[in-house]
């Protein structure tokens, strides 16, 4: 398992390569379903398919929330996809 090294500004920050290549797999289905719900399962359960269907761009988050939450929960998802990947 690959250890990321942390900021001191965002402990959850992803190194911008590795950002990338998991959005990149995200958005073109090559990823292992078990991948995606171990990392769904992070995200609160209103938050799911909006992320989800964001991600996918199938078009924008709903307003229930605002801007800052859905980013939030969107980076979160993406973090914990990374870190499902270097577990296989």
């Amino acid at each position: 398992m690959k250890i990321y090294r942390n900021s001191k500004r965002n402990p959850s920050r992803l190194p911008l390569r590795t950002y990338r290549r998991t959005l990149r797999l995200l958005k073109g289905e090559c990823l292992p379903s078990e991948v995606i719900n171990r990392a769904l399962d992070v995200v609160p359960e209103e938050y799911r398919r909006g992320v989800w269907a964001n991600i996918r761009g199938r078009g924008p988050c709903p307003t229930f929330a605002s801007r800052d939450t859905w980013r939030h929960w969107k980076a979160v998802f993406i973090h914990a996809v990374a870190v499902n990947l270097d577990e296989e």
